[in-house]
């Protein structure tokens, strides 16, 4: 059954979480999170680091790995410090991420005053949360008078 967009967008901004792990107790907005988390469950970690020697249990785990390690810099580059901590990264992008994520830029919703580390993921939830609810509003409110004329009519 294809995902109902509009269903999981009000259960993230609502809190609603009826997927729950039986195993540790968490409860989760979509099915999908709930089987992309039972991995961490799972005693076989089938995503491997060829340098490190080292497993991951989910392939955004090893993903991770490979973008925040030093060690995985291409050969003959230079690796991006961050500039407030020890920490190295293979690419800027990941560095820049890091330093935006771990130290203090903050971007805040001004309909509902939620913070986000991101412009872009702040832009997203007004697009998504407020801008889709004003307009699902102004549909119901538009067909209510609608219907409200029909019967009077």
């Amino acid at each position: 059954k294809p995902p109902n967009t509009a269903q999981s967008l009000t259960r993230v901004h609502s809190g609603d979480r009826p997927f729950k792990c039986i195993p540790c107790g968490r409860s989760f907005n979509t099915g999908s999170n709930l089987r992309a988390h039972r991995a961490v469950h799972s005693k076989v970690s089938p995503h491997y680091c060829v340098e490190c020697h080292t497993y991951y249990k989910t392939s955004k785990s090893l993903i991770r790995h490979l973008n925040e390690s030093s060690r995985h810099a291409v050969k003959n580059m230079d690796s991006f410090p961050c500039p407030n901590c020890p920490k190295q990264f293979s690419t800027e992008k990941s560095m820049k991420y890091h330093v935006i994520s771990k130290h203090g830029v903050e971007y805040r919703c001004t309909y509902c005053q939620k913070q986000f580390a991101t412009k872009s993921n702040m832009t997203k939830h007004v697009k998504l949360f407020h801008t889709l609810r004003n307009e699902l509003k102004k549909k119901m409110e538009a067909n209510k008078k609608k219907n409200k004329s029909v019967k009077n009519h």
